[in-house]
């Protein structure tokens, strides 16, 4: 069981720690990894992956920061259904 969010608004300059204490304020959990996402279109964005955590308990938790104005801008975080979280769904 894991979960992926993928937080937009989320510039380079941005150092890895910082996403993390800012997800601490709102009481998240720790990312594992970070992948960041170059903008082809539109705004840049960092994929976060979480082991051991499922993804609708991740999804709940996004509520804390969706649409908040944060560094200049307004976060988004879409939680990505991770394969082997999709196949135990599947008979």
């Amino acid at each position: 069981m894991s979960a992926e969010v993928l937080p937009g608004n989320v510039r380079d300059r941005i150092a890895d720690d910082e996403i993390n204490e800012f997800m601490q304020r709102y009481r998240l959990p720790l990312f594992d990894s970070i992948e960041r996402v170059p903008a082809v279109s539109g705004s840049p964005m960092a994929l976060l992956r979480f082991i051991d955590l499922a993804s609708e308990v991740l999804d709940a938790l996004m509520l804390r920061i969706r649409n908040m104005f944060w560094r200049g801008h307004t976060i988004s975080a879409k939680v990505l259904l991770v394969r082997d979280d999709w196949l135990a769904g599947v008979d």
